[in-house]
């Protein structure tokens, strides 16, 4: 899992230590990854239902153009 202990990365002030800055950038180049893995796939997943969908209307469509006829 992508946790993040903030925590770790604040002052007893609670403001951000600069001293973690590589680390933050670290775990929000990987939670950037993940995110853009999961619109890859999501975007897969909606062409595959979009091209289901095209051929479904099609085949209706057929259908019906051979009961006019």
């Amino acid at each position: 899992g992508l946790v993040f202990n903030y925590c770790c990365i604040m002052t007893e002030s609670g403001k951000f230590d600069p001293r973690h800055s590589g680390e933050l950038l670290k775990h929000m180049d990987k939670q950037n990854e993940v995110l853009m893995e999961a619109y890859r796939s999501m975007l897969h997943e909606l062409q595959k239902l979009q091209e289901m969908a095209i051929r479904r209307i099609a085949k209706s469509g057929n259908k019906k153009m051979c009961l006019i006829v």
